[in-house]
């Protein structure tokens, strides 16, 4: 496992899941969906359809007989704010913010 990408966990349906965005999750996510997730941003598109599917892409790392819709069976309307969390802290491990640009007015010395 990477450190660089470790596991969140997400407690649902009385069971503990763990997810992670590795290339088999976001493959998954692409394969369900068609989404393209280096050509397209999904912050415009979140709704229950692409959120549910970005969570489980997640877990099929760690839950690979969970079919999408198995996962979405599991949960509920009171549930979302718990899958919010837990796919905004996955997803932040796993796209870190880019380096900050250098300011061209003062270069750093090299």
């Amino acid at each position: 496992m990477s450190s660089l990408n470790p596991v969140v966990k997400l407690s649902i349906g009385g069971q503990e899941l763990k997810m992670r965005y590795d290339g088999n999750a976001l493959a998954a996510y692409e394969a369900e969906t068609g989404k393209n997730l280096f050509t397209e941003s999904i912050g415009d598109t979140l709704n229950v359809s692409t959120t549910t599917a970005l969570v489980w892409a997640g877990l099929s790392t760690f839950h690979p007989a969970l079919t999408l819709r198995d996962f979405r069976a599991l949960i509920g309307h009171g549930d979302m704010p718990a899958i919010l969390q837990a796919f905004t802290e996955a997803w932040g491990i796993a796209k870190p913010e880019p380096p900050e640009a250098e300011d061209p007015a003062n270069p750093t010395a090299e």
